[in-house]
């Protein structure tokens, strides 16, 4: 079987034809379900049989129409614990782009085993299962990483699987990390916001359009005072807009009263932006 696959790769090396990746596709289907299995350990180091042999267990598995060994999955878990370098790298993509065929039970002991790894490569996979397989019990386990590792990977997690109560107790280090990327602080701001408004007020001074989000999210009432004096210190004229729609999901019929009145001037003191026809002497 292997002499077939290179065999097979060499025939296609030499094939020049448009429809040359259908008829690859189409020969990998013509290969037993246990055989692709043998040949994924016999590849184990040719980057794209080896991903391609996955894509199609996957594929297969995931349209019911083969069902994948179960010696296959045991193997790449168990050989995953004692291998190192690329071999790791390559068992442990293919247990996660097969993830959904193990017990939950095999997954957790595996994102466990990796979650608090001091390979990077290694917690990041865990971050991408646990989000995919989130459990409570992993929780403490994602916080440990954070605490030990300063792993923002966990946080990610945290900010969209955690519960409310821990994610409101992580707001302000969540707010203040700044490797952690801006939608993700979002997301953790409009989540606390509508469990705990309390814990999201320390941003009003600092970040006034960001706490106007807070308050859209959670329904929270804000004086028309604040809202105008936000519009008048914006730097860009996509945060106009933003705090003029917050304006409208607020209710603020007289802000916009006053904005209408006072949009120009707040304008005039706007940088012009790429998109805005005005922006090329087209108006």
């Amino acid at each position: 079987m292997e002499n077939y696959i290179s065999e097979l790769q060499v025939r296609l090396s030499a094939c020049t034809a448009r429809s040359r990746d259908r008829l690859e596709y189409a020969f990998y289907l013509t290969i037993k379900c246990d055989d692709l299995c043998h040949l994924y350990f016999e590849h184990l180091n040719n980057t794209d049989i080896r991903n391609k042999i996955v894509r199609h267990l996957k594929n297969r598995a995931g349209a019911n129409q083969d069902k994948i060994p179960p010696w296959f999955l045991d193997k790449l878990m168990q050989d995953f614990y004692g291998a190192e370098g690329r071999h790791r790298i390559s068992l442990g993509t293919a247990i996660k782009e097969l993830s959904t065929l193990y017990s939950q039970d095999k997954i957790k002991t595996f994102i466990g085993w990796q979650i608090l790894s001091h390979g990077i490569l290694d917690r990041k996979r865990a971050f991408a299962l646990t989000g995919a397989h989130y459990d409570p019990y992993l929780e403490t386990l994602l916080l440990n990483s954070w605490s030990k590792f300063g792993a923002v990977g966990s946080l990610d997690v945290l900010v969209k699987h955690g519960s409310d109560e821990q994610l409101a107790q992580l707001f302000p280090a969540i707010w203040a990390s700044v490797p952690v990327k801006s939608y993700i602080r979002y997301i953790a701001l409009k989540r606390v916001a509508k469990f705990d408004f309390s814990k999201v007020e320390f941003i009003k001074t600092e970040k006034p359009v960001s706490y106007l989000s807070a308050c859209v999210a959670a329904s929270k009432d804000i004086s028309d005072d604040f809202i105008l004096d936000a519009a008048r210190a914006v730097d860009s004229i996509n945060e106009l807009g933003y705090i003029v729609w917050c304006a409208g999901k607020l209710k603020k019929r007289n802000v916009l009263d006053h904005l209408m009145d006072e949009i120009g001037t707040i304008e005039a003191k706007l940088p012009l932006e790429f998109w805005e026809p005005e922006f090329y002497g087209v108006t």
